[in-house]
């Protein structure tokens, strides 16, 4: 089942300028104009007369699209000259790149050649769609608490918030990144070809506010979500009937069990050194072992909770024993890394606790409350 639906209406295109082009006129400034390769539609705009290389058009072009799939467009800047136009620049992406952002004007990179290494210089877009179809909507409200989600990287960015609702709906609440399955491959598009990209979640479970990020190439990570309502069909969107009736009824959601209350071990008082069978020495205390909540991703880490004997008194009959400190063991949770922050509960509070360095999924680690 495809969450990406073929577009249908009006593209509209607006060409707002260029910035730093590349000199490709040895004589005379150079008179650029971009032509849009979208599938087998071809447009252009109009030409920036000695905008040389920084021209700019304020031109709007307009695509009709009918049940049209394609999902790469392709923008080529040119200069236009006696005899053959010379090729100055190139950008290749997603049209869910503009489509995410539509009414504002964004800047783009653009490279020398569709290897997207070497840059040559920026161009200004926006673009419209006056009809439906494309990735799943962004504007309502998430079934599962995503608040923001994010594809790609300060280059290109694409809106991924209501595709990732419908995919948590089509799995009951959870989305698997496998490790042996690129981003670009689970999304079906690759933002930037040949460039660093990055998934970045935000989403509420649990009354707590969490934050992701995947890798383009990543160890399998699976996210589980909360579901807010039980009505997930109303998120279909794009959908057609039949693929809506492929998405399975979300059973209905088990009361979360609240954390067990940690009980932190009491001081010991410390006896005057004539009474102490130990002659002075601290009486060791075993820790006492107790389980608490992570909200942030659903597990259950080890918390243990340890009572310091006080000092050693000596001879001072009058020494007051000092306050018992508390470290908790945790488990870093799965998909985060080191100088990653994620919640946790701990004798009905909540803590944040950051992953330190070097340390991964699944690993222990200590932190004092």
């Amino acid at each position: 089942m495809s969450l990406i639906t073929p577009l249908n209406g009006k593209l509209k295109l607006t060409f707002v300028k260029a910035n730093d082009l590349p000199r490709k006129q040895l004589i005379g400034k150079q008179d650029p104009y971009v032509r849009v390769h979208f599938g087998d539609k071809k447009v252009k705009s109009k030409v920036a007369n000695n905008g040389d290389k920084n021209p700019e058009w304020g031109d709007q072009v307009s695509i009709n699209c009918n049940d049209f799939g394609e999902r790469m467009i392709k923008f080529i800047v040119k200069n236009d000259n006696f005899g053959r136009d010379d090729e100055i620049a190139i950008l290749r992406m997603p049209i869910y790149a503009l489509l995410s952002h539509q009414g504002e004007e964004r800047e783009y990179p653009l490279f020398k050649t569709t290897k997207n290494k070497k840059r040559a210089g920026r161009i200004t877009l926006k673009a419209d769609l006056e009809g439906k179809g494309g990735l799943p909507a962004n504007d309502t409200e998430s079934v599962w608490g995503i608040q923001e989600a994010t594809f790609g990287n300060d280059d290109v960015l694409i809106n991924v918030k209501g595709y990732l609702d419908l995919r948590a709906s089509v799995g009951n609440g959870n989305i698997v990144f496998k490790s042996d399955e690129p981003l670009s491959k689970f999304f079906g598009f690759d933002p930037l070809d040949a460039h660093n990209k990055v998934l970045k979640i935000k989403y509420a479970k649990g009354g707590v506010v969490n934050q992701i990020e995947v890798g383009e190439n990543h160890s399998t990570t699976k996210l589980e979500f909360e579901r807010k309502t039980s009505d997930v069909t109303n998120k279909m969107g794009n959908l057609s009937m039949a693929s809506a009736q492929e998405v399975k009824r979300q059973p209905a959601p088990q009361p979360v069990l609240a954390p067990q209350p940690v009980v932190a071990p009491q001081p010991v008082a410390v006896a005057p050194a004539a009474q102490n069978p130990y002659g002075g020495q601290p009486v060791p205390v075993q820790p006492v072992q107790v389980y608490g909540q992570q909200p942030a991703y659903g597990q259950q880490p080890q918390v243990r909770t340890y009572g310091q004997q006080p000092m050693y008194a000596g001879q001072n009959p009058g020494f007051v024993a000092p306050p018992v400190r508390t470290r908790v063991q945790l488990v870093v949770p799965m998909g985060m890394g080191p100088g990653q922050q994620f919640a946790f509960m701990h004798n009905g509070k909540q803590y944040t606790a950051t992953v330190p360095q070097g340390m991964f999924s699944g690993q222990r680690f200590q932190v004092q409350v």
